[in-house]
């Protein structure tokens, strides 16, 4: 069972991967590549909405002295999650300071703001 499950993954990330490069054309730049996939991704996500469907939110996984921590987006779970979330704020203030100013053109398509 396994196996048809990870063979049905690799042969899901392949298919992405055509599409993506389907995109491509020889004139494009990442950052116009993205803006279309982006287009695309509000598309299927309003379709979704349209249709009833819900996505399932993704994780990330990070081990620190073979302990596993797992992480939502915006997730509160996690025991130590205020401060993390207070040392993020830290670091992105940082970053300003020192001339860094994140896109936020895209969180309009996600419905945020930023």
């Amino acid at each position: 069972m396994e196996a048809a499950s990870l063979g049905a993954s690799v042969a899901l990330r392949i298919s992405r991967a055509r599409l993506l490069l389907s995109y491509a054309r020889p004139h494009m730049t990442p950052g116009v590549l993205h803006k279309e996939l982006w287009a695309d991704v509000q598309q299927l996500r309003l379709r979704m909405d349209y249709a009833g469907a819900v996505k399932e939110p993704g994780y990330s996984w990070i081990e620190v002295m073979k302990e596993v921590h797992i992480f939502i987006a915006r997730g509160t779970e996690h025991p130590q999650a205020e401060l993390i979330y207070a040392v993020l704020d830290d670091l992105t203030g940082l970053l300003k300071v020192f001339g860094y100013h994140p896109d936020t053109s895209e969180l309009a398509l996600l419905g945020e703001t930023g």
